[in-house]
């Protein structure tokens, strides 16, 4: 369920509640539904206990100071409320709601057995050694918006973080997993006997990358080919069975994977065509530690696009130059009757 709380000057309390979405399927359509679609409310509905739980949003009214909403998520995480006659509490709360004033918050029945609800969610016993906030955000990431994939994954951890050949965060999944992944996402998350994708076919072979929460897990994973992944494979020894590769530093806590084997979709990233000028392909030389790599990048894709779009030879200057002015008129011309036209323009890098 989903619902927000607000400032009520005639309530005991000060504040009031209200339900924004009871759990039926009426208006599953609504933006503010996608808050409960997350793995916490997943294993409650699967013990059948989902209306157990509430994600509340709290309600700045017209009138109320920044302290104002302060004191109204204290007062409310503090004592709670009551809905149909039941009465919820604070159980967590994300890292950034935290930190700000109306972040949301998930409420649970007091019937709840908590410590026992926690062990379904993970093992969480090195976080508590971190301190209380890092233990109510490390649970908390069982609350991220996701839509569930019945995908299951067989992860290879690399220890040593600088021969990852990866940014911090993000980990690689082979092109077939990560295409299955997308295909098994369920766009009717609180119905497993109805399977509903998410995803169009165009967008699975468009999306580069994902958001996930998988076994403890979190980050993105970006979509490697066959080809880089054997030579992956080869390069660190792991088996033909391995579908996913992660950093250390993206475990964040343990689970009883027999539990909840499933991944959890949060987002999905694609790639598209744009350009850079000189300014910023120079930012980039003067930042990456491989100049001469990304040097020749860059003179690769522009003698391509000079083959493939105006059937130049970019050894020839006299040939570049005298097609120069033809090349931006046809260009002007193609743009005006509204074609879609490749936008490298700027990776040439011409001047007068």
């Amino acid at each position: 369920m989903v619902g927000v709380v607000s400032t009520h000057s005639f309530s005991n309390q000060g504040y009031e509640f209200k339900c924004l979405y009871d759990g039926s399927k009426n208006d599953m359509h609504m933006d503010y539904v996608f808050y409960s679609y997350n793995r916490q409310s997943r294993i409650l509905m699967a013990m059948g206990l989902g209306k157990a739980m509430i994600y509340v949003k709290f309600e700045k009214g017209y009138f109320d100071t920044t302290d104002d909403i302060s004191n109204l998520k204290t007062n409310a995480c503090t004592n709670g409320f009551s809905f149909n006659d039941v009465h919820y509490t604070f159980f967590n709360t994300s890292n950034s709601s935290l930190n700000s004033h109306d972040g949301g918050c998930v409420f649970l029945t007091l019937t709840i057995d908590r410590p026992y609800l926690i062990s379904l969610l993970g093992n969480f016993e090195e976080c508590k050694k971190q301190g209380l906030g890092k233990l109510i955000a490390r649970i908390a990431l069982s609350n991220g918006k996701s839509l569930m994939s019945n995908e299951m994954l067989e992860i290879f951890m690399l220890n040593d973080e600088e021969e990852y050949p990866c940014t911090d965060g993000c980990g690689m999944m082979r092109q077939d997993k990560f295409e299955q992944t997308l295909q098994h996402t369920n766009a009717q998350p609180f119905h497993s006997d109805m399977f509903i994708p998410y995803f169009s076919e165009d967008e699975v072979k468009r999306i580069s990358a994902i958001q996930i929460r998988v076994h403890g897990f979190k980050g993105v994973l970006s979509k490697v080919p066959f080809s880089h992944w054997k030579a992956l494979q080869k390069k660190f020894e792991f088996s033909d069975e391995i579908s996913c590769l992660m950093r250390p530093s993206m475990k964040k806590y343990e689970t009883q994977v027999v539990l909840y084997p499933f991944i959890d979709v949060l987002n999905a990233s694609s790639a598209i065509e744009g350009s850079i000028n000189r300014t910023f392909m120079s930012c980039i030389l003067n930042l990456t530690s491989k100049k001469d790599e990304m040097r020749q990048f860059f003179k690769r894709n522009l003698e391509e696009y000079l083959n493939e779009k105006i059937h130049l030879d970019p050894s020839n200057p006299s040939d570049l130059k005298r097609n120069v002015f033809e090349f931006m008129h046809q260009l002007f011309i193609e743009k005006a009757h509204g074609k879609q036209i490749r936008s490298k323009i700027s990776m040439c890098g011409l001047r007068n």
